[in-house]
């Protein structure tokens, strides 16, 4: 399903691209009730309020994002928080600290978050797939299925198909009803109330992260690519430290942007055949920038711990800030359910801060007499 909607993506923001669409940025982006946009819209900005009517997909990055109007075709946003109390035509994909569904969707929703929340006047017409730590179905109507994981679950609601979760903690509510029966897989047996009777549980104990060898084997693979970069690249990676502390957000923002934009230029380059050694070589440093970015993000991290306790920054030695950083980084990222949004994180953060950096290297190089 994740491959499926990778590939939908793709494809949607191409279409959007070639055929032009409204791009919109700035501290707030607002679609009145009065308005009306014919074309899709890009919208990059802190608060961004679709209150009106779009024919179109929209693409959005901000901290918050309501929609309460309609937009016909599909919604693909990330920020801090999403509400949707409006009326979606097509699917809906986010990635949120927290997510509300309060209106229609006439597609698939794929949502990402801490805490994801379906209300009573939520009605989906496709099927829903959550990736969180907490979910919440309090009501309303899925007419297809309910798959994913999350580490507390709470089912109220009425689904068309199936559910089947991976979940730490799950009550059922009254109101609860899957025609085509539950599956959950649990670490222990679930005791409560209104248990449906056609429930399947399937125990499974998973070890803790810090009993896998690849946790530590990845950990000591990224410290020792850290101390190579810190150890020849020590001025660059000290002015990066402090250009990407100038506004956090932003390069968090520009991140993400990067990580969509650059798979899409590189599948019109491979599409020309002529520059499919440039779309390679592209895809490799993209590839490369995106292991990396977790380790700038580190530093970062730790240099911030280290300005709290009241010693200079980086007091020139970079190791330090990296072992702290990277050793929390890590941490975080195998927690379970949460570990992959941290990842994300981390990736926008690290890639957005060291692009825009060399953009303004780049800017500010002496011009050649």
């Amino acid at each position: 399903m994740k491959t499926v909607t990778f590939i939908l993506m793709l494809n949607l923001a191409i279409v959007s691209l070639v055929k032009g669409g409204d791009y919109r940025s700035g501290k707030a982006v607002r679609v009145n009730a009065t308005d009306s946009l014919s074309t899709d819209l890009l919208a990059g900005a802190r608060y961004v309020d679709i209150l009106g009517y779009i024919d179109g997909d929209i693409f959005s990055g901000g901290q918050k994002i309501n929609i309460e109007g309609e937009i016909t075709d599909n919604v693909m946003v990330c920020g801090q928080e999403l509400s949707i109390r409006g009326k979606v035509g097509g699917m809906v994909m986010g990635c949120f600290g927290s997510i509300l569904i309060d209106g229609e969707v006439a597609g698939d929703v794929i949502a990402f978050g801490g805490e994801i929340r379906i209300t009573e006047r939520a009605h989906i017409k496709g099927s829903l797939f959550v990736g969180t730590g907490a979910f919440y179905f309090e009501g309303g109507q899925i007419d297809g299925e309910i798959g994913g994981g999350a580490a507390d679950v709470y089912l109220n609601g009425s689904v068309g198909k199936s559910v089947e979760l991976e979940a730490g903690k799950v009550d059922f509510g009254p109101d609860y009803h899957a025609a085509l029966g539950t599956k959950l897989q649990l670490e222990k047996e679930l005791n409560g109330e209104n248990i449906p009777e056609d429930l399947e549980i399937t125990l499974k104990k998973k070890s803790a992260f810090y009993q896998s060898n690849f946790f530590y084997w990845s950990f000591i693979a990224m410290l020792i690519v850290g101390f190579l970069i810190t150890k020849f690249f020590k001025t660059f990676i000290s002015e990066l430290v402090n250009f990407a502390s100038e506004d956090l957000l932003k390069n968090a923002g520009f991140g993400l942007l990067f990580l969509l934009i650059v798979p899409l230029v590189s599948i019109v380059l491979l599409i020309l055949i002529l520059t499919i050694p440039i779309a390679l070589i592209l895809l490799g440093l993209y590839i490369i920038l995106i292991y990396i970015s977790s380790i700038f993000t580190g530093i970062f991290i730790g240099d911030h711990i280290l300005s709290l306790t009241g010693k200079e920054k980086l007091q020139g030695n970079l190791f330090l800030p990296l072992l702290i950083g990277l050793v929390l980084i890590i941490f975080l990222q195998n927690l379970p359910f949460i570990g992959w949004l941290v990842r994300f994180a981390a990736v926008c953060f690290g890639s957005g801060s060291f692009v825009l950096y060399l953009w303004h290297l780049v800017k500010t190089r002496p011009k050649a007499v």
